[in-house]
Formats: C-alpha cells, structure tokens, sequence
C-alpha cells in the first residue's frame, strides 16, 4: 500500500542518516533556547552530541515517532521520543554506551558534571516529588520525553498529529502522560492537547536560568 504524506509512525531499525536528520531538527528547534545553555555549560556547539544521545537512547530504550512530509530522509519534519510506563531515558547502561551520552559527558568540563549531579538532577527528582503525583504515576505514565518540529514545518499540525498517535494508545491503555517543558509557548501549546500543569521549578547557572515545568494528562484507569 502507497504511502500518503504528511504521515506519522514509529521509527524502527533507523538508519544513521534518519539519526542525524532528526538530530538536526532537535538542533535547529532548540540552539536559541535558554534552557539547552544551562544542560549544554554555555558551549552551543555540543548540542549535537546532546541530541544525538537523545535520539539514539529513545530508539534503544524508549519509541521514537515521526513525521514525514515526504518520501526522503530530508522530508522528516518532527520528532516524538516517548517513554512507556515502565521505562526510563538514560536508565540502562546500553543506553548510556551506545547513545553517544558518554562522548557528551565527557566533552562538558568537570565543574559543569558536577552541576548536573549536585543542582540539576535533584532538582528534577524534586518537581516531580513535590508535584504530588507520586513516584507510581510517573513509572506508569507515558514520559514524553523529546518532541519537536522543524520550524519550516510549525503550524501545519503535525505535532498535535505525533502527539495524538501515543496518546491515544496512552488513553487505551488507562495510562496518563507526563512531560517537561521550559517555555511557555510549549505550555500554551501542550494545554491544548489537553494536559495540566502540576508543578514547577528554577534552574540556574552562571550561564542562563529557565523555568522547567512538569504536565501531565491523565486517563481514566482501565
């Protein structure tokens, strides 16, 4: 059966030309955000190995969505990486190995891997456990855990079209969503699709401060 365009799918088996066009999305969608100078220690040029470890570690441990508005590789215009319930990004060593995370780990310096592990990650742990929700909802939810459209591509609707794929198989599953966000266009935009805030936190460093933010959509249990 012919493909019709714009689709969106799960991505399988990706080569490493559909890895690296993906990369260039996150990339392009994210370099002028406040928040990626935070987790990056001001230096931009090593978002692309952050990306990239994001993507490669969503294919290994979690599910990888996309959108393509044509045939080629060039034509892939968003990307979802969701987590199911159960899962976690970065949570198995075959992630962390064969991602690409410890070529960044190591490119950051050693002050900067210590604002990771004293500031950043505590206070991750600590929006979640202040938001009420529980440590149960969140390994039963869905983790949205990277999402983005190629600017070129915004507004045509095919983010609400990735995002509905897994959340209607979240809804058929009796499971909610969770996700995290740092601007508020994004929280306009995932209010939309139907998801509440619960809780947020400061993030700061010498290089820039953010506001990161935890959302989630429930479902009704089955």
């Amino acid at each position: 059966m012919a493909v019709t365009f714009p689709s969106v799918r799960r991505l399988k088996n990706a080569s490493e030309a559909e890895v690296e066009r993906i990369t260039q999305i996150l990339c392009a969608a994210f370099h002028d955000d406040p928040f990626d100078k935070i987790l990056l220690g001001g230096d931009m040029s090593l978002d692309i190995l952050l990306n990239r470890s994001g993507v490669k570690a969503g294919l290994i441990g979690g599910q990888v969505y996309i959108a393509q508005v044509g045939p080629e590789i060039s034509d892939i215009a968003g990307v979802a990486i969701w987590y199911p319930p159960g899962t976690k990004s970065m949570s198995t060593k075959e992630e962390r190995d064969n991602s690409g995370w410890n070529e960044f780990w190591n490119a950051i310096s050693e002050e900067h891997r210590t604002w990771w592990t004293s500031i950043y990650i505590p206070a991750g742990r600590r929006l979640s456990e202040e938001s009420g929700l529980g440590l149960d909802f969140s390994r039963n939810a869905w983790n949205l855990r990277i999402f983005s459209v190629a600017p070129e591509h915004q507004g045509k609707g095919l983010g609400r079209a990735l995002f509905k794929l897994v959340d209607d198989i979240a809804a058929s599953e009796g499971k909610s969503i969770i996700l995290k966000t740092t601007n508020d266009l994004d929280i306009m935009i995932y209010k939309r699709l139907g998801c509440d805030v619960c809780n947020d936190v400061e993030i700061e460093n010498k290089f820039s401060e953010a506001r990161v933010t935890l959302m989630v959509k429930k479902h009704r249990s089955l």
